[in-house]
This record gives C-alpha cells, sequence and structure tokens, in this order.
C-alpha cells in the first residue's frame, strides 16, 4: 500500500520498503530509496558461510524521460547479475516470468495503486529492459513500478520483486504544434486524387483525426459529405498523417461513386480545413485552423511511362543533383521511398528532395559523381496523384488481359564531362 510513503512524498522528497524474496524463505532489504530511483542487492544463494561479496549484483530500477519516445517517459531497468541478462534474451517474448515490469497509478484518494498495469510494451536495448507506455502518463499523477523475475540456475530458484513509486512531472506549458507541410503542395490537382500528407512538428493525438478535418466545395459554398476513408494512417514516429479521399468514390463504376458521387469535380475549387484544436500527444494544439486551397482538374486514367520524364544528369567530379522532370506532380511520399541510384550495381548513399509541387526529384550524392555508367532503380509501384503506376493504370479493365510488366524499372545515365 503507498498511502503513507505518497502522503509524505508530498510535503518532501521520501523512500517506500522494497522487499526481495528467494526460493529458499524471505530475505527482507529494507532501505530508503529516491521517489524515482531504486537500487536493489541482489544475493546469490549459496550457503552464507561460502557467500562471495562479489557475487552481490545491483539491479537499478528509474523512470526517465526519453524524447525520442513519442510516449515521453519509459522506465528503465539495468544492472542485474549476468545470468539474469542472459535468461532474458532466450525469452520468446516479454514480458515473461524472468521479467516483467508494471507500472499502475495510484488512486488519489486512497493512496492505493491500480490492480490493473498500464499499457505498455518492454523493449530490450543492449543491457537495459524497458517498459514504453503506450500512452503519455497523467502530469502530476503518482505512479508505482513494479519489477518481478524468477531465475532458475544451478543453486535453485530465486525470486526477485522490486516497487518503487514516482510522480510524472508536471509539464511546462507545451509549444503549439505546427502543422508544417501538405502535399500535394500543387494549387491544382486530378479530380480523381487519392491522397493528402500531412506533415506536424510534434507526435500528433491518434484516434481524433476525422474530427478535425473538414472538405468545403468552394464553387457550390457546401461542405463535401463523407470525402474520406476514416481509417488513420500514421508513420512512426506520429507525425505524417496519410489522408485518404475515399476511393470508392473516386473510382468509376464503384457503388459509391454512383450513389453518392465523386468527391471532386473538375472545375470546382476546394479548401481542405485541418482544425486548430487538434492536440499533440503532449497536449499542445495547432492554435489555428490550416487551410489548404485548390482547384481540380480532368481526370488522369492512364498508367505512368518512364519514357515521359526528363533526366538531367550532373557533371562528373561535381556533387550536384541528378534531376528528374515529370510531366505531372508525382506522390510525394513514394518520391521519399521508391527511387534510387545505383552506381557500379551499388546503392549510392545521397539525399532526395522534390521540387516544383512534386514534378521534379533530386538526388544530391554524398561524395562526388565519379565517370562511367549509373542506374537511376524505380520501384514500378510509384505513382502518380491519382493512384496510376508504372504497371497500371489505377482503374483496371477486367475485360482486358493484364499485362507483364516488370516489378523494377531501371533507367541508365552517365555523368556530364
Amino acid at each position: 500500500m503507498l498511502g503513507a510513503p505518497f502522503a509524505r512524498s508530498r510535503q518532501a522528497a521520501s523512500g517506500l520498503r522494497t522487499r526481495q524474496t528467494f526460493a529458499g524463505g524471505l530475505q527482507p532489504a529494507l532501505s530508503i530509496v529516491s521517489v524515482a530511483i531504486l537500487t536493489l542487492s541482489l544475493i546469490g544463494c549459496s550457503a552464507p558461510q561460502k557467500r562471495d561479496s562479489r557475487s552481490a549484483t545491483k539491479y537499478r530500477l528509474r523512470f526517465a524521460s526519453a524524447p525520442q519516445h513519442s510516449e515521453g517517459s519509459v522506465v528503465i531497468l539495468s544492472g542485474g547479475p549476468p545470468e539474469f541478462w542472459k535468461a532474458v534474451r532466450k525469452a520468446d517474448s516479454l514480458p515473461a516470468p524472468v521479467a516483467s515490469i508494471k507500472v499502475r497509478i495510484v488512486d488519489e484518494q486512497t493512496g492505493d495503486p491500480s490492480p490493473n498495469s498500464i499499457l505498455g510494451e518492454h523493449r530490450l536495448e543492449r543491457d537495459r529492459l524497458l517498459f514504453v507506455p503506450a500512452f503519455p502518463l497523467t502530469a502530476g499523477a503518482d505512479y508505482e513500478i513494479e519489477f518481478t523475475s524468477q531465475l532458475t540456475h544451478s543453486h535453485g530458484t530465486s525470486n526477485t520483486r522490486m516497487t518503487v513509486g514516482t510522480r510524472a512531472p508536471r509539464r511546462s506549458k507545451p509549444q503549439p504544434a505546427e502543422l508544417t507541410n501538405i502535399y500535394p503542395s500543387a494549387d491544382m490537382t486530378p479530380k480523381n486524387q487519392l491522397k493528402f500528407y500531412l506533415l506536424f512538428s510534434q507526435p500528433m493525438e491518434q484516434g481524433v483525426a476525422f474530427k478535425h478535418l473538414r472538405l468545403i466545395d468552394e464553387t457550390t459554398g457546401k461542405e463535401v459529405p463523407e470525402p474520406f476513408r476514416k481509417v488513420e494512417l500514421w508513420s512512426e514516429d506520429g507525425r505524417r498523417f496519410t489522408l485518404w479521399i475515399h476511393p470508392g468514390r473516386q473510382k468509376t463504376g464503384v457503388n459509391l461513386n454512383e450513389d453518392i458521387g465523386p468527391v471532386l469535380q473538375a472545375g470546382h475549387r476546394y479548401t481542405l480545413i485541418v482544425s486548430g484544436k487538434w492536440q499533440s500527444i503532449h497536449g499542445a494544439p495547432l492554435d489555428r485552423d490550416v487551410k489548404k486551397r485548390f482547384a481540380a482538374s480532368p481526370a488522369i486514367r492512364k498508367r505512368v511511362h518512364s519514357g515521359d520524364w526528363k533526366i538531367i544528369a550532373p557533371k562528373t567530379g561535381s556533387t550536384a543533383a541528378l534531376r528528374v522532370q515529370f510531366p505531372t506532380p508525382m506522390d510525394w511520399a513514394l518520391l521519399c521511398s521508391r527511387i534510387h541510384v545505383e552506381e557500379d550495381g551499388r546503392l549510392l548513399p545521397g539525399s532526395i528532395t522534390t521540387r516544383n509541387q512534386e514534378t521534379e526529384w533530386h538526388f544530391t550524392p554524398d561524395d562526388a559523381w565519379k565517370p562511367g555508367p549509373h542506374e537511376l532503380v524505380i520501384g514500378a509501384l510509384l505513382e502518380d496523384l491519382a493512384g496510376n503506376n508504372l504497371k497500371q493504370p489505377f482503374e483496371v479493365d477486367l475485360r482486358k488481359p493484364r499485362e507483364d510488366r516488370p516489378d523494377i524499372v531501371r533507367l541508365p545515365f552517365e555523368t556530364r564531362r
């Protein structure tokens, strides 16, 4: 029960009593520890007269802020005997009897920890075991962290249990989140466009996206009904959101297209509105509505042809960018992931940028260009804004035989002298 220790911690830094048990009996290990860090000595189970002080190994259990994790904070377990880490690495999955970390929120009124741990996952990083919460902790709330381990070795079985109390820090007022880019960046797109990409400065609150998104037909002055496919697709860092215009309404001959009509009409002007009330996972709102204005042009329903592209080769010995120009805007995310350059059959390292409303792809090598042949290597699933790719158009006539095209397209080029 944590009521008393946490009551004291509200007045001054205080500690918790910890207990360690072994198969051979109960060995209390009482110590006063800081609220945030606990160190526990694990003594081997050999007979007392043969105890070797070198066998004493300390576990360290602490709570730490972790900006690299979108959840904000993690529990870190380190130290412990070598046989513990060997057993952890052999475990098929975690948590397991050999290692389990639980984090329970403490009731503010009673001081008792919840019977259930918060959601999270165990991650092994070298000689550290992390518990990463699935969601940010409640600022200012008290938590109990519990570590348990059961080790089987030549002397028998040892059981370890550690608990430590901590308080999630109260956050200072977070910096406002920003919607830094919306792709496609063009102010005119085909009426059968499929996707937007929204890029944010911070990981954003998930599960609420469609409460904060609207599409207005400025030509009619009305909001477009049900324009989006309501599936949230996020990048791993929570900063890029892929917003699908409902493909069932964009594809001709499909029920939704026939019953409700297409989302976009050629010749109409539109505004995509992202609400300023949308918050980051740290509680920072965008603070203002962001608007993306564009017009719809006639549909594009043909396969992408690499023969329509223009490759502008750089000079030998320079670090100038290789440039590829497209007749129409391409899918921004796929431009960043579906094209690379090879030199003598090896991947050439460098950086990629897009220009001129995604009608240009630039590649700048890390080192100067060498003379001789190179290849631009393109995944055939590279798409334009309407979902047409190098293998086939988005809309396929199933009555016609399917043409077999390669998954990879290679375009040779040579640097200029």
